[in-house]
């Protein structure tokens, strides 16, 4: 699983947005087509909002899919997950290939799934765009959801918080007026998915997240099973990441502009350690320690970013019998594993250009030898 972190949901919008057309578009030159699920509610939109004006898809080629939709509520009605889609993406882009929506107000909604699982069973996913709800949630599978059933699509019940959130972003006036029942893709189908994209905005989301992230794969947090997808982008803003443990760790550093390691930073003190450990330390671990050297250079990286990269550059070159005993709390047993999570931290804003320039240091060292 990578992990994305921006400051605000605009740049997490945007970055997924763009990560997800880098997929589609390979997809499409490689195969012909691609096969995509969106997501909706407020977690989705600007995602939605930058993907629909990308120029370089080409959308003629794509067939999209409905993650799931209320039984009982029409097309019309403000909370109808078609018409957020069809107003946020497919008005936008009219010459899709294909639209597979959920007929939630079906008269038979098992009829309805068995339809939708004949259609998608045609039609492999290339790439799924989800979020994650506060529940822990993926698509309407609240906990305790099922982690065995192939079915594509299942009908499934609602659970309060789920309804409570529906709520609280203003979909309905009332809890009655929110439906319990729903027509949800099965998390299997989901997981089948060979790219999932996951984008996930706002405070009220952090327990989730952590839980997801960090947390035992478990049915009562059904987004955990994204720890066990091969390829699984999350893509979030700072306050639905700022309960996981790196994060906690980045931003106390970040803050904090006396901390006892970001004193210890200095340009001298980064190369005198880095040229010193190179040979001892490895390749792999001493480029990831150049690419957060030259992202903080980077006049493009923000504030909060170049705050962690000095804290953990600082930790770095910090003696060992000068580091406090707060790192066992932490969790950290040496300062190259502080270096790694801090780039995991960051990596949103490491671009080529950082890469390149690491890789090029480094031949001075190992020369072009692998």
């Amino acid at each position: 699983m990578e992990k994305f972190i921006y400051e605000t949901k605009q740049e997490m919008g945007a970055a997924a947005a763009a990560g997800a057309a880098e997929i589609i578009k390979e997809v499409i030159e490689n195969k012909g087509r691609a096969n995509i699920i969106l997501a909706t509610g407020t977690s989705q939109i600007e995602m939605l909002k930058n993907l629909v004006a990308t120029g370089r898809i080409d959308w003629a080629k794509v067939t999209m899919f409905h993650l799931d939709e209320y039984i009982a509520l029409g097309p019309g009605h403000p909370a109808s997950f078609r018409k957020f889609l069809k107003e946020r993406f497919v008005d936008k882009v009219p010459d899709l290939k294909a639209v597979h929506f959920v007929d939630g107000d079906a008269d038979d909604p098992q009829a309805e799934c068995q339809r939708v699982n004949a259609v998608i069973a045609a039609h492999p996913i290339d790439a799924a765009l989800i979020g994650i709800g506060e529940n822990g949630h993926l698509a309407f599978n609240d906990p305790p959801a099922d982690f065995e059933t192939e079915v594509p699509f299942i009908i499934v019940e609602l659970d309060d918080r789920c309804r409570n959130q529906q709520l609280g972003e203003g979909w309905f006036d009332t809890l009655e007026q929110v439906p319990q029942r729903a027509i949800s893709m099965s998390i299997r189908q989901i997981m089948k998915s060979a790219c999932l994209i996951v984008t996930v905005p706002d405070k009220r989301k952090a327990e989730a997240v952590r839980n997801a992230l960090e947390g035992q794969v478990t049915p009562m947090c059904p987004a955990s099973i994204l720890q066990e997808h091969k390829n699984c982008k999350i893509f979030m803003d700072a306050e639905a990441a700022s309960l996981l443990s790196g994060i906690k760790w980045s931003m106390k550093m970040a803050e904090s502009q006396s901390n006892e390691y970001s004193k210890e930073y200095s340009e001298e003190g980064f190369w005198k350690k880095v040229k010193k450990y190179a040979l001892k330390a490895g390749k792999e671990v001493i480029e990831k320690a150049l690419m957060l050297f030259y992202c903080l250079q980077d006049k493009d990286t923000p504030k909060w970013a170049k705050g962690v990269i000095v804290a953990a550059l600082g930790y770095f070159i910090c003696p060992v019998d000068a580091i406090p005993d707060v790192v066992p709390v932490v969790g950290f047993a040496d300062d190259l594993g502080v270096l790694v999570v801090a780039l995991a931290m960051v990596a949103a804003h490491i671009k080529e250009e950082h890469k390149q320039k690491a890789k090029e240091t480094l031949k001075t060292w190992f020369g072009d030898s692998e």
